[in-house]
């Protein structure tokens, strides 16, 4: 029928209209939080946690922009940029453009993801509504410049300039009130750290591990990916507990001792969040 039709036609529309974003996220509670905060924002959203993955999306499909944490298995967000470019030499794929995310960033860091080609950089965790703004400014074509505020999402969940990580036996295990601001409500939270507590023995098993046999580098990459997990939910003691270790510059000995410190500091996590229920958490 006619009606039937012009229905038809005005989803369509709706549905071309709709921009698609491409998330590239190797943690998947960090993944699941960014696809379902993008989707609910209105958005197609398509997830993967490496760059051969991206790559490959990038290919089958257009997207209009592109969210990217920094540390990722098979590279890192420069390795990303350079692997489209070169793949869309013979017209496979491009750059749409991009927004780098990262749980460890400094301006250094900061200036060298501009540079690239990404357009805003975030610090992980990153509020909801912080993600949202990012989003629509890049795909209404603005992008991070000089006269934009030197600022990233610090662990208050708000935007300002950044500044020294606190002393973590100075932060409580959750702050809910943080966790609430990040997610953008108590809901939201209380699923986050659901998910947490179904990762974090892994990660946990995983962090043991890579201390017994002193595999620093597979340390750095837990820690990182435990770092962004912990963060969405408010787990404020050991998101600062990650970002004092030097796992990268220290000795066998201080390194060992740092992650007997996390490791702790999980198995008490765990046991709040294995001791609570979900009404409890948020």
């Amino acid at each position: 029928t006619r009606g039937a039709r012009r229905t038809a036609c005005e989803t369509l529309a709706m549905l071309v209209a709709t921009p698609n974003l491409l998330v590239v996220e190797d943690d998947p509670l960090t993944r699941e939080f960014l696809s379902e905060a993008l989707s609910a924002g209105g958005w197609r959203v398509e997830a993967v946690g490496r760059i051969d993955a991206a790559v490959k999306a990038l290919e089958d499909s257009s997207f209009d922009v592109v969210l990217s944490d920094v540390q990722l298995p098979d590279g890192d967000a420069f390795s990303l940029v350079r692997a489209i470019r070169r793949q869309g030499t013979g017209g496979a794929c491009t750059l749409p453009p991009a927004i780098a995310l990262t749980a460890q960033l400094d301006r250094a860091l900061r200036e060298r993801l501009l540079e690239a080609g990404y357009l805003r950089v975030l610090e992980k965790p990153v509020a909801l509504s912080v993600l949202l703004d990012a989003v629509t400014a890049v795909l209404g074509g603005a992008g991070d410049n000089e006269s934009a505020p030197r600022c990233s999402v610090t662990k208050r969940g708000v935007e300002s300039p950044l500044a020294p990580e606190p002393d973590p036996m100075s932060l409580p295990h959750f702050d809910d009130a943080l966790a609430e601001r990040i997610c953008g409500n108590a809901q939201i939270a209380v699923a986050m750290r659901e998910l947490l507590r179904f990762e974090l023995p892994g990660m946990l098993t995983q962090l043991e591990d890579s201390a017994r046999s002193n595999d620093h580098q597979r340390a750095r990459e837990i820690l990182h990916r435990l770092r962004s997990a912990a963060g969405f939910c408010g787990a404020s003691r050991l998101t600062a507990s990650i970002a004092h270790a030097a796992v990268d510059d220290a000795d066998v000995a201080t390194v060992a001792s740092q992650i007997a410190t996390i490791l702790h500091e999980c198995t008490a996590l765990l046991g709040l969040l294995e001791g609570a229920g979900p009404q409890q958490q948020a």
